[in-house]
């Protein structure tokens, strides 16, 4: 018994010295980066990355389209039905937070940069860059980065870039099937 206590004080310590090292060296400086490339003229593909309720999930989390129970509603949504669990999870995990999405600066087929008001990265700035690969295919590249302030944000940074990666993907594999619709 004494051995089981010893040994739970040890891997006690281990932990609270990673979390401290994690701290003072992991930075509070949060940066992804995604690409994706969609079947669709570059002016097609701008035209629906413009109607950020329809593709991106923090808007759809936002209000910008309703979640009655929880449910995406079909507003011409790809994503209807298939979603709905991770949008629960979400809204469970960020409680009533009051998140408000809007464009900031947009640059006809170049570039769309919106931002995130409430939430945990209240203030964030994503940004969008198109790149026509041809006539019929373009490719967006999606950048975000965010500086968390406090002792807490190296911490904070390191679970938000694996936490996000996950929203970002299936935002842009909603604009993919938005943009390539016929």
């Amino acid at each position: 018994m004494f051995k089981f206590i010893r040994r739970l004080f040890f891997l006690a310590i281990i932990l609270i010295v990673v979390i401290v090292v994690l701290i003072l060296v992991y930075p509070n400086r949060y940066e992804n980066e995604a690409t994706i490339e969609i079947m669709a003229p570059i002016a097609k593909v701008y035209d629906s990355a413009e109607q950020l309720s329809r593709w991106n999930l923090m808007a759809m989390l936002g209000g910008m389209v309703s979640l009655p129970e929880g449910k995406i509603p079909d507003r011409g949504n790809p994503a209807s039905g298939q979603l709905g669990p991770m949008m629960d999870e979400l809204k469970n995990q960020i409680g009533g937070m009051d998140i408000k999405v809007s464009v900031v600066k947009s640059d006809r087929e170049k570039l769309l940069i919106y931002r995130v008001d409430g939430g945990p990265m209240s203030g964030i700035q994503p940004e969008l860059y198109f790149y026509k690969v041809d006539d019929a295919k373009t490719r967006v590249v999606y950048k975000e980065s965010f500086i968390f302030i406090g002792w807490k944000g190296s911490i904070k940074a390191f679970f938000a870039k694996y936490t996000t990666a996950k929203i970002i993907d299936n935002s842009l594999n909603n604009l993919k099937k938005i943009s390539e619709e016929k």
